[in-house]
């Protein structure tokens, strides 16, 4: 089930367990009422004190379950860090890409955003490649280089990610690695 229908379904609940209660606070005075003039018999009485404690119990279930559902819709919402025009997009509405159980500290790429404005930015670009020998010292963050075959001069290592990888039994760290688009051109979302 979708779950902004679940926190409808959540939300209309509240509502009608409000009114229920409303109902039976109304029914346990004119029970307290009658009885106290010994207009109605003591099961007609407890009777309505129950129904009056069911629907206050009711009411609470039902915040429970809105704030249930609440909490499963602000995760099931997407949200750029910043504005910007969406140029790839790797999920689709309703596919799910993380689950409670999954490690919160692993992020899952749903789009990629080309910058603000109406068309995507795409005067630099980025790159996440694998290098090896970290450790002699050739690679570290703002390091400067040039990308092959790319004619751009102008590429900077942001990050040098600490988790390494194995390649054919070699120590790779995934780097990422702003490039300039030297040619300027502008993509179209």
């Amino acid at each position: 089930m979708n779950v902004q229908n679940t926190y409808d379904e959540a939300y209309a609940a509240l509502k009608a367990a409000q009114a229920s209660l409303d109902i039976s606070r109304a029914q346990a005075k004119r029970a307290n009422e009658l009885f106290s003039r010994e207009v109605i018999t003591t099961d007609q009485h407890e009777s309505a004190t129950l129904a009056y404690a069911n629907a206050q119990s009711m009411l609470v279930r039902a915040r429970s379950d809105l704030s249930t559902a609440r909490q499963a819709l602000d995760d099931a919402t997407v949200r750029a860090p910043s504005d910007g025009t969406i140029i790839e997009q790797d999920v689709t509405k309703g596919q799910v890409i993380a689950s409670a159980t999954s490690s919160a500290s692993r992020r899952h790429h749903a789009a990629q955003d080309g910058g603000p404005g109406p068309r995507a930015d795409c005067r630099r670009w980025w790159a996440r490649p694998t290098i090896g020998n970290v450790s002699r010292g050739h690679d570290r963050i703002g390091h400067r280089g040039r990308v092959p075959r790319s004619g751009s001069s102008r590429a900077g290592s942001l990050k040098i990610e600490p988790q390494a990888v194995i390649q054919q039994s070699v120590t790779m760290f995934p780097v990422m690695i702003s490039i300039a688009n030297e040619n300027g051109c502008s993509c179209r979302a």
